[in-house]
């Protein structure tokens, strides 16, 4: 593995080899421009200089294996050129080179590995630097308290903790990047089946849509038969209704020939009764002629019979005349019955006939519609196909990414590590005398809150906190910015204890002060302090490693015994509980932790009286179970008082969060800014591993006051 493997995630990956390549053809010209910055004129053998340096960035990028970059960095030739640098100028050279490489990679490159090779650059110069510093130190005046080896630690602690920032941020986004590739998959495979569902939904639709088709189909010739049956009942009926009409007229006729021959036998029978009346007197006469006359009385008589015979024969003829005009009557009556029914069938006709033809319409619009839907779900179904292998795509994607953030947070591990070592032997190199042994060996910088008040003169005072803080210097949580850089400050430590320094820088971490030479009482005091607080940092580690290794066995019994999965637990599913603000979940262990976590937690709690807080989180940051102060119902309409007391059951996912939730160190120190709603408080934390069944599931943070 080469140098360029201690760049951050460039372990077997492009990124940190490209960053070479594109510096490769303008190393010449960063070397002169280097030597450049030493001198106000070039010195005459600037070109020989040049040469030599660019020739042995050359030799550092191409070494390969611990032994060979150790090597090479003894052999920067910097110390041997400009023997009488100061580590100010030499700083500014560096910077100078570094921001022209960086240029020619932002000129070269874009997006993401820009980013990772600018990364790789920054962390080889700077441990050049590192390197350089190292051999000034042990070149230069001996002892702990020479004005070069105070700026050197000052300097070193500065490059430390801006390197150390620049690892836990591409940590960080590593850790993001790994979120947002399982939240992909995650997606991906849930669209995926929901494809599958889609699909196979469309393909029933599509079967039923082709059904109605037919069905449309059978429906439309069957209206049509319809439609032409009413047609011809139609024309029956008017066909019927004519023959009414003839038939209503022939019964009229009927009627009125029936009332004439009623007219003639009543002629007949006036003419019945004539002949009556001259039988009644023929038979009178007959009488009175006697004898004479029986002849003539006899033929009276057969007359009148004859009269009668007539007279009753009309009588049944008027009889049947008046039947059959009745019956005629009655029949014109039902003939009229039935043509109005034969109207009422022929105009039902005609309103089914339309609105058949409106039926026979709209079925073949339906008809229309349904061809049209089979063709758009053909389409649906092509899409979804289309859809299914992007979703695949995305899958595949995710799983991709996820594989690079997982080799991004091991390199950036490893170079983590390879860094450190770098600074500390230069530290170790920088500590000793001339002879090799420790003269008053300056304390290394540790996490720790101190209050402070820097004073920058002329009355203008600044108060904040201590981050961190070492015998070479301090970092500090004040208001500053770029343009206080290289003013000289007065430090007052703890309301008593008098420092003097210089600010030699303003970063996101905050202000970084190098102290002047101190004076042996103020030596002693930060003495005091570091040793203290590092005895108290190792105390609360030692509380927190078997809790941790506690807290990993009840999820361990927890998973044989059935009673959890390991799935549960290495990938749980967040259910938000509903009208709370801030959010919180529900998960498939919350009442697990609650039930066994909770007490352990709350006895930690009260081991120390500088512990606030004792509470596991998995990797994503969640934490189901906290202590009960902090674990208070929350109030409706009340976000900033439930910030501060309800913070179980949370995703603390900022920074501070995430890079305590995935630690993997034995123990990780940090100090940050605690939002508690109503105010914010400075904090210091201890983070150990949970490991369960052989992985890491989260970590145990124990926050505490320095």
């Amino acid at each position: 593995m080469d140098i360029r493997q201690a760049a951050a995630g460039a372990a077997s990956l492009p990124y940190a080899s490209a960053a070479f390549d594109v510096i490769s053809p303008h190393l010449g010209q960063i070397a002169r421009d280097f030597i450049a910055d030493f001198a106000d004129t070039p010195p005459p053998d600037a070109s020989q200089k040049a040469t030599a340096m660019a020739q042995y960035w050359q030799d550092l990028f191409s070494a390969s294996g611990p032994e060979t970059i150790s090597r090479e960095l003894a052999r920067n030739p910097v110390t041997g050129l400009f023997p009488t640098a100061s580590t100010t100028v030499l700083a500014s050279a560096y910077e100078h080179a570094l921001s022209t490489a960086l240029r020619h990679v932002a000129a070269n490159m874009r997006g993401n590995k820009a980013q990772l090779c600018a990364d790789a650059l920054r962390t080889t110069f700077c441990t050049d630097m590192g390197a350089v510093l190292g051999q000034m130190v042990k070149t230069g005046p001996t002892g702990a308290d020479s004005r070069t080896t105070r700026e050197i630690q000052a300097i070193s602690e500065i490059i430390e903790r801006e390197t150390d920032n620049m690892i836990s941020e591409v940590g960080f986004q590593a850790g993001r990047m790994n979120d947002v590739s399982q939240i992909m998959e995650t997606d991906s495979r849930e669209l995926s089946k929901l494809v599958e569902r889609i699909t196979e939904t469309t393909a029933i639709a599509s079967g039923n849509v082709a059904t109605v088709a037919s069905a449309t189909e059978e429906l439309q010739a069957s209206s049509h038969e319809i439609a032409q049956r009413i047609h011809q009942t139609s024309d029956i009926a008017g066909q019927a209704v004519a023959r009414v009409d003839e038939t209503t007229g022939t019964m009229a006729s009927l009627s009125s020939t029936a009332g004439e021959i009623g007219k003639v036998v009543d002629i007949v029978k006036r003419i019945s009764d004539q002949t009556k009346m001259l039988a009644l007197n023929a038979t009178i006469e007959a009488a009175r002629a006697g004898d004479a006359g029986k002849g003539f009385a006899v033929v009276a008589n057969e007359v009148k019979n004859l009269a009668t015979q007539t007279e009753k024969a009309i009588s049944d003829i008027n009889a049947q005349i008046q039947a059959i005009q009745q019956a005629t009557s009655t029949a014109v009556g039902a003939i009229e019955g039935i043509g109005g029914a034969i109207d009422e069938v022929s105009r039902l006709s005609n309103d089914i006939s339309a609105s058949v033809e409106q039926q026979t319409a709209a079925i073949n619009e339906i008809s229309g519609s349904a061809q049209e839907v089979s063709t758009h779900m053909k389409g649906i179904a092509d899409n979804i196909g289309l859809a299914h292998s992007k979703a695949q795509n995305a899958r595949d994607t995710s799983e991709n990414l996820r594989g690079l953030a997982t080799h991004i947070r091991r390199d950036v591990t490893e170079m983590d590590q390879r860094f450190r070592a770098v600074l500390r032997t230069t530290g170790s190199d920088a500590n000793a005398g001339a002879d090799g042994t420790s003269q008053n060996k300056p304390r290394r910088r540790v996490p720790i809150a101190v209050d402070i008040v820097v004073d920058f003169g002329k009355g203008e005072t600044r108060t904040g906190v201590t981050a961190d803080m070492s015998t070479a210097g301090l970092l500090a949580r004040i208001d500053a910015s770029e343009k206080d850089a290289g003013k000289p400050v007065s430090i007052t430590l703890d309301g008593d204890t008098k420092l003097h320094g210089t600010l030699k820088a303003v970063s996101s971490l905050g202000a970084h002060i190098q102290f002047d030479q101190l004076t042996a009482e103020a030596h002693k005091v930060i003495d005091e302090m570091l040793v203290k607080t590092r005895t108290h940092d190792e105390k609360i580690a030692e509380l927190g490693k078997p809790l941790a290794q506690q807290l990993g066995k009840l999820f361990d019994d927890a998973v044989r015994r059935g009673e959890l999965k390991i799935d549960e637990l290495m990938t749980p599913r967040y259910q938000v509980i509903e009208g709370t603000d801030p959010k919180q979940f529900t998960t498939a262990f919350l009442n697990f932790t609650d039930t066994h976590f909770a007490p352990l937690q709350e006895g930690t709690l009260g081991k120390d009286a500088h512990i606030v807080f004792v509470a596991a989180v998995d990797q994503n940051g969640y934490l189901p179970t906290h202590n009960k102060v902090f674990s208070q119902p929350q109030r409706p309409n009340d976000p900033l008082w439930n910030t501060g007391n309800a913070r179980n059951r949370r995703i603390f996912d900022d920074r501070a969060g995430l890079m305590a939730a995935r630690n993997t160190k034995p123990v990780l120190l940090q100090t940050y800014f605690r939002d508690m709603g109503d105010k914010v408080v400075f904090m210091k934390e201890c983070d150990v591993p949970i490991m369960v069944s052989g992985q890491h599931w989260g970590n145990l943070r124990i926050g505490y006051r320095a």
